[in-house]
């Protein structure tokens, strides 16, 4: 039994301006991330790890967002039961009545224990939500047995991802763990003056 567990949080963040009380944005993207949305892109997500699906819920709030997980285990495995991992998503939109700026933020989830690969999921989720920018957190727990058969700590020796069109601002985090702020290359003057004030209060 596989006892190393890889766990993986993306927040994509996207700015919309618009008159104040508009809330078109919003309608957009609860249409395109409502509840039996995000459960349609949790089901293309776990096909990308070729795991199988056990059980699953959704949720919507009102006015705006929703949530959607499943819990996963791997194929044809006899260990099934022993190796269950999960993937949520979460989406969040705020606006204020004194300011045109509206944001929309999605929260991803991953975990997975045994043998399921967890990386390959960055570059769809990037795509599928399309923000202005990501932060991506990535971190591996457990004991196992190098070459040797003796016990250590796992460790994921991999880099941090790299896009071609997008900026990484910063990364930090020894060993195998890592944090990165990915920045869209094509955001307009508006949009980088609020991103750069939000990553200066991260700091």
């Amino acid at each position: 039994m596989n006892s190393i567990t890889r766990s993986l949080a993306i927040n994509t963040y996207q700015f919309q301006q618009a008159p104040v009380g508009d809330r078109d944005f919003f309608e957009s993207m609860q249409h395109r991330f409502g509840a039996e949305a995000l459960a349609q892109h949790l089901r293309d997500l776990a096909r990308i790890l070729n795991a199988e699906i056990v059980k699953m819920s959704r949720a919507s709030f009102e006015p705006y967002g929703a949530s959607a997980a499943v819990l996963i285990g791997q194929l044809n495995s006899g260990l099934a039961h022993l190796d269950k991992s999960h993937v949520a998503v979460h989406t969040y939109l705020e606006f204020s009545d004194s300011s045109e700026w509206q944001s929309f933020r999605a929260e991803i989830e991953v975990s997975t224990c045994g043998e399921l690969p967890i990386l390959p999921l960055v570059e769809a989720i990037r795509k599928l939500f399309a923000g202005d920018f990501f932060t991506l957190d990535f971190r591996t727990r457990g004991v196992a047995r190098d070459s040797d058969g003796r016990l250590c700590l796992a460790v994921d020796e991999r880099s941090v991802p790299e896009f071609r069109e997008l900026d990484q601002t910063s990364v930090r985090g020894p060993g195998g763990d890592f944090s990165a702020t990915y920045v869209s290359r094509h955001l307009e003057a508006s949009k980088q003056s609020i991103l750069v004030g939000l990553l200066g209060q991260s700091r």
